[in-house]
Formats: structure tokens, C-alpha cells, sequence
């Protein structure tokens, strides 16, 4: 059974913690999930916050994640299998932007409607990403040598 873990970081998005709950309830998968909303009259393992969220991240088949600057980037640094979902009821749009980056450099799967999740789910062992090189900042010495 494939182990997902979600997380939508710390701006609640309950449009992708409910999809956790019903990916939970079909069976099909083992679901964790991080939000900083707990759902009621549920079985889902859920968190808000964790010292060792990275354990969780290493530890799943999959990451299905908020299309947030930090969660994804951490994730593709670390090499984790992920699927972005932007949350676009956010009144500022970075979320799509940072969605539409990773697309086009073909880092992830995106996920732009969440009807969609479970059958990209199933695809994903199947596609091959390109793999992220982090970039060293060249400046980071001069910055904290000031």
C-alpha cells in the first residue's frame, strides 16, 4: 500500500486536507497528514506541526504538498517523490507561479484540479522528472561577512 504524506504548511488549505481524509477512507492508501486544521470524525493521522517533519518526508512513497516556496524546495532538495498542488483561493497568486515553475521545468507533477489527485497519484511511478541541482548562492560570504 502506497504511504502518501500531505502537508499544506501553515496557511490552512482545507480544500486539499479534505482530499487527504477521502484518499484515507477509500483504502487504497496509507495516508499522514500535516495542516494546521483537524478534521472531526476521522481515523486520518493528522498533525499540525512536527520537530521531524523531514522524518515523514523520507519515510512516505509520495508527498503531496501546498505549492509553498519552502515545502517545495526542501522537498526536491531532498529527492522526495512529490505532487504540488497550488492553492489558488490565496488572495496573492504565488502559489500558482511556483506551481507553473515546477511544471514547466518538469521537477513534479502538478495537480491544478484536485478531482484529478488520485489519478495523477496512480500515474506517478510512471513519469520521470528532471532532477533539481540546488544552485550554491555565490554571495552568501560577502553578505554575512557585512
Amino acid at each position: 500500500m502506497k504511504k502518501l504524506f500531505f502537508t499544506v504548511g501553515t496557511t490552512d488549505f482545507p480544500a486539499l486536507t479534505r482530499k487527504a481524509n477521502e484518499l484515507h477512507k477509500s483504502k487504497k492508501f496509507k495516508v499522514v497528514a500535516q495542516s494546521p486544521t483537524r478534521l472531526k470524525d476521522t481515523s486520518l493521522e493528522q498533525f499540525n506541526f512536527k520537530e521531524n517533519v523531514i522524518d515523514y518526508f523520507l519515510s512516505s512513497d509520495l508527498v503531496i504538498t501546498h505549492a509553498g516556496a519552502g515545502s517545495c524546495y526542501k522537498l526536491i532538495e531532498l529527492g522526495v517523490p512529490i505532487i504540488v498542488v497550488p492553492n489558488l483561493n490565496r488572495r496573492d497568486k504565488h502559489q500558482k507561479e511556483i506551481a507553473l515553475y515546477f511544471e514547466k521545468n518538469n521537477y513534479c507533477s502538478v495537480c491544478w484540479d484536485l478531482n484529478k489527485l488520485e489519478n495523477i497519484i496512480e500515474k506517478q511511478d510512471s513519469v520521470r522528472f528532471t532532477p533539481y541541482r540546488k544552485t550554491p548562492f555565490f554571495l552568501a560570504k560577502l553578505i554575512f561577512s557585512q
